[in-house]
């Protein structure tokens, strides 16, 4: 009778620790469920080739310098990227307040897919914005931090990364 006791203990807690363990799992898989956008900026590309086929002869264009803007679902389920804006900050503490000194409202080149575009579990967007335009904006030359954000329609917060200049780090 003792040892069918024991049986049973050690049974109970079995299930006790394997129920507690995929309870958990289930937890982190539904908090980790949904769209998660990837997003990358880069900065001082040049387009290489010709893409006079595409935008017509002597438009210019391999001459402009770019910023390459890299967004990847990396979630479970779609989502649609609504927009790309800039926002720019005098110092990280004004970035962390969320009190930026404008925002810039920023229109793709007309190289990859315009916005809005869904984008299923795995799918990129590449947008390219000339980077020359922005920097003759007034308050670039003010700004310290300038972030790129990239809004979904899944996410409450938009996703900010940091525009680094080609010689930073």
């Amino acid at each position: 009778m003792a040892n069918l006791d024991q049986l049973t203990v050690v049974a109970a807690w079995w299930g006790a620790i394997t129920g507690s363990a995929t309870l958990l799992f289930e937890f982190f898989k539904y908090i980790r469920g949904g769209p998660r956008l990837s997003v990358k900026v880069l900065p001082g590309m040049r387009l290489a080739g010709d893409f006079s086929h595409e935008f017509g002869s002597g438009c210019g264009w391999e001459d402009w310098p770019l910023i390459r803007i890299d967004a990847v679902n990396q979630g479970n389920s779609p989502t649609t990227v609504k927009l790309v804006a800039i926002h720019f900050f005098r110092s990280r503490i004004h970035k962390l307040l969320g009190k930026p000194i404008g925002r810039e409202f920023c229109q793709a080149l007309p190289i990859g897919p315009p916005l809005p575009i869904l984008l299923a579990p795995g799918e990129e967007w590449v947008g390219m914005f000339r980077h020359d335009e922005l920097m003759e904006l007034e308050k670039f030359k003010i700004a310290r931090h300038i972030y790129f954000t990239v809004e979904d329609n899944q996410s409450e917060k938009p996703r900010y990364v940091k525009l680094r200049q080609p010689n930073e780090t």
